[in-house]
C-alpha cells in the first residue's frame, strides 16, 4: 500500500525525525521531531476497458517539533526528499511527485498538547503513479 511505502521511504531517509514517521496520531511520549503522513484522497484512472492507466493520491505531510525551528527544518528536509521524487515506493512507480506549496508557503501552527506545545508545519503533496 502506498501509504506504508511512503512511511518506509521517509523512515529510511536521513532527517531530523530519525525514523519517527507514522500514519497515525502522535502520543505525548513520541520523541520529537516526528513526521505524520495523512492520506487525503486517491483514485485510479481507468480506460473504457477498465484497465488502470495510473493512479493519484494526495497526502498532507505534517512535520512536528518541540520548536518552530525544528519543525520548519524537518518540513524542509521532507520537501527536499519528496518534491520531484523518482524511484520506487513499494510496488508503485511515481511519475510525478510534487508539493502543492512552495517552500515558504508550508502552513504552520502551534498546538498545545497537555503541558507541551508542538510546532507543526503541514505541506500537501500529490503523487501520480503506476502500480507495478
Amino acid at each position: 500500500m502506498l501509504d506504508f511505502s511512503l512511511v518506509e521511504h521517509l523512515t529510511t531517509a536521513a532527517t531530523l525525525a530519525n525514523g519517527n514517521v507514522s500514519t497515525g496520531e502522535l502520543t505525548a511520549d513520541t520523541p520529537m521531531p516526528a513526521v505524520v503522513i495523512e492520506r487525503v484522497n486517491g483514485r485510479r484512472n481507468r480506460v473504457l476497458s477498465g484497465r488502470a492507466l495510473f493512479a493519484d493520491a494526495s497526502f498532507n505531510i505534517h512535520a512536528v517539533g518541540n520548536t518552530v525551528e525544528s519543525a520548519r527544518l524537518l518540513n524542509q528536509q521532507v520537501h527536499d526528499i519528496l518534491d520531484g521524487f523518482r524511484g520506487l515506493l513499494g510496488t508503485a512507480s511515481p511519475t510525478d511527485v510534487k508539493s502543492c506549496f512552495s517552500d515558504a508557503e508550508a502552513a504552520s501552527r502551534v498546538v498545545r498538547d497537555g503541558d507541551l506545545f508542538r510546532a507543526i508545519f503541514t505541506e500537501p503533496f500529490r503523487l501520480k503513479y503506476v502500480d507495478g
